[in-house]
């Protein structure tokens, strides 16, 4: 996934971006989870390129680690909520009972989130990387496709 944003903040061998919606953005299904708002999304991204604060920079996340939090984020609440009520569906015989199980392992699965995001982040592979220095803001306009 490549995006084009503006370096607002250096902070070591990372930096804050600045990253404008695109105008498909406005009209995709997906938005409500990527960018509820509609407004200036803000990502701290690896800068290898020594990019400074006011530059345009095109960055990249890999296929394999936007997959990854796709499945972290849609695929294992349906099997936590899946296997709770399946365990105490089969424990109690009773369905109403199954999704308060299944309600129960899907609290559980999404207060693990946080501690795994904050270690995940921490690792370089999961982290998207300045691939390009475009300019300063001041005489490169943003792509709006």
């Amino acid at each position: 996934m490549e995006e084009i944003g503006r370096v607002v903040a250096i902070s070591g061998k990372s930096v804050k971006v600045e990253i404008e919606p695109k105008d498909s953005c406005s009209s995709c299904a997906a938005k409500v989870f990527c960018n509820p708002s509609g407004k200036k999304m803000t990502a701290e991204v690896i800068n290898e390129l020594d990019a400074k604060i006011g530059n345009l920079v095109k960055i990249e996340t890999t296929t394999k680690s936007t997959l990854f939090a796709t499945f972290l984020l849609f695929i294992l609440p349906l099997i936590a909520f899946g296997m709770g009520f399946g365990i105490i569906k089969w424990i109690t015989t009773s369905e109403n009972i199954g999704v308060l199980g299944g309600l129960g392992f899907l609290i559980i699965y999404l207060s693990l989130l946080k501690p795994l995001n904050n270690h995940l982040s921490k690792s370089k592979k999961f982290k998207p990387i300045i691939t390009e220095i475009l300019g300063t803001t001041e005489n490169i306009t943003t792509p709006t496709s």
